[in-house]
């Protein structure tokens, strides 16, 4: 991305939300750092609290392809917690 373009950051959270909504592990999804503040973020910072008794490289692989949509229009940085 360069950085004149500015992101439709509405559109971003509305896919992610589309790409996790179906998951029933999942009880919570938090967007934070710059993505929220900057007109230009370098990434989009999302930690994923979840309930579920797979293993973070399971988990983390999944919702890596459940949000690949969204990975080509800014770089994620994702972090699981348990629920």
């Amino acid at each position: 991305m360069s950085s004149n373009q500015i992101l439709d950051k509405a559109s971003i959270k509305r896919s992610i939300l589309e790409g996790l909504a179906k998951e029933p592990e999942i009880d919570r999804i938090l967007i934070f750092g710059s993505f929220l503040f900057s007109e230009t973020p370098n990434d989009l910072d999302i930690a994923i609290f979840q309930n579920s008794d797979q293993n973070y490289l399971s988990l983390a692989l999944k919702y890596r392809k459940l949000l690949r949509k969204v990975s080509i229009s800014i770089p994620l940085k994702k972090k699981l917690k348990p629920g």
